[in-house]
């Protein structure tokens, strides 16, 4: 097994001291096998001492398959995890803003890459609650979303508001004026986004820019909100 030993000392101080408090729960002996290595591989992970970029290079780091890896992933958050679901959405939309996920438009779909199971079912459960689905059946790492749920789904999480809208089409008084048409209709949020997005495909520099334009925007009012929560 490989970790690493860059800034090491003092995350394997932090490891070990982690590693402690936990035990402490537990008569020595006590612990099942699974637990003990899913509490090492959770320290691990959570104290940045795996190596590589990808789940491939951490699990061969650690001398196991990435089928194994991942399924440590799940079992070591399930049994000790800590985190907030919400931290799953702030990840996906800083990866898209940073344009480490891969992203692309293909017709009216959104189509991005996310290796974390955890991050990519709790996006996806999110997602649902919404009332918006989105599409793994093509590759277990790949995630596809119609645009115009996406888009919904981030105005209804207050990420995305009507100006920013507007100002990334064509930022012209036609546009304006349907999307006044569209809420004096009294389309549901999900027509209102079909058409903004189709609106967003008639325009001729449309592509994953604008998309990305989006996901700076959005991105930014994630984390803001985030800050302004834990102050």
């Amino acid at each position: 097994m490989n970790i690493k030993d860059s800034d090491g000392e003092e995350k394997k101080a932090a490891f070990f001291d982690d590693f402690m408090e936990k035990c402490k729960k537990y008569p020595l002996g006590s612990m099942p096998k699974r637990d003990l290595d899913c509490l090492i591989f959770f320290l691990l992970k959570k104290h940045g001492l795996i190596p590589g970029t990808t789940n491939r290079d951490k699990a061969y780091s650690l001398g196991i398959s990435e089928t194994r890896f991942k399924s440590y992933l799940v079992d070591a958050d399930a049994k000790f995890g800590e985190r907030d679901p919400e931290e799953s959405i702030r990840r996906i939309f800083g990866k898209l803003n940073g344009g480490e996920s891969g992203a692309s438009v293909e017709g009216d779909t959104l189509t991005f890459f996310e290796d974390d199971p955890i991050v990519k079912a709790d996006f996806s459960q999110a997602i649902k609650e919404a009332g918006f689905y989105t599409d793994t059946s093509f590759n277990s790492e790949i995630i596809r979303v119609k645009a115009a749920s996406f888009l919904s789904f981030a105005r209804a999480k207050g990420y995305l508001a009507d100006d920013k809208i507007l100002a990334i089409l064509n930022k012209g008084k036609d546009d304006a004026d349907k999307i006044q048409n569209f809420k004096d209709a009294n389309k549901s949020m999900k027509d209102i986004m079909q058409d903004v997005f189709g609106i967003l495909k008639g325009q001729e520099k449309f592509g994953i820019q604008t998309i990305a334009e989006l996901f700076t925007y959005v991105s930014g009012v994630v984390q803001a909100k985030h800050d302004g929560g834990r102050a």
